[in-house]
Parts: structure tokens; sequence; C-alpha cells
């Protein structure tokens, strides 16, 4: 891979705000291996940006069975993006919705019919 940086998103959330990758993307300067957002319920990984250099982080954690991406996390230096800085970006925090279920389906057509 050429870059330094992998912006990494999920399928299975319908909702990301453009806004949202754009403010992701923006801290790519920074000297931390991964910017991922914080939302008062938890540390959010997708969408999220990644150096290149955490492979060896993530790999050593799939070869020990995990599969936990906020476990791999917790092993890198994070920029997070919090409170009023995230709010500017997704104000409703609606990029973080996944669709795992047949309910999580039924409540993501009720929110896209009312956006």
């Amino acid at each position: 891979m050429p870059s330094e940086w992998v912006l990494v998103i999920s399928c299975d959330q319908p909702f990301v705000r453009v806004n949202l990758l754009h403010g992701i993307m923006a801290h790519s300067d920074c000297t931390a291996d991964a910017v991922v957002a914080r939302t008062p319920e938890r540390l959010q990984p997708m969408p999220g940006l990644y150096r290149k250099s955490c492979l060896p982080v993530v790999e050593e954690a799939l070869n020990r069975g995990e599969r936990g991406i906020r476990d791999v996390l917790s092993r890198l230096l994070r920029c997070e993006l919090a409170g009023e800085d995230l709010n500017c970006l997704d104000f409703e925090h609606s990029s973080f919705i996944n669709v795992n279920t047949l309910k999580d389906l039924l409540e993501a057509r009720g929110l896209a019919s009312a956006l």
C-alpha cells in the first residue's frame, strides 16, 4: 500500500456523514497510529483513519485469536475526535449506527425515511 494512512469504513454503517470522514482525514498530520471518534457511549473504531504502521499490532491480535478492533485500539496511540469537535461533524452521531440485525434494519429504514 503506497499511502501511509488508510480510511476504514464499515459496510454496516449506512449513515456515515461525509463531514465526519473529512474531519477524520484532516487529522492525518497527527503523530498517532489511529484517528477515531469517541462518543459519550464509547470509542468508535469505524470510520477511522489508521496508519500503515498499525499492521503488526493488527496481525499480532489476529494471531492470538482476537477479533475486536477495540482490543487493537487499546494498544495504539490514538487521536480521538470527541465533544464539540465531533458534534460539529456529526451532531446526531448517526455515522455510528450499525445495522447487524433485522431489528437494526427496521430502525435504520425508519431513520432513513425521516431524513
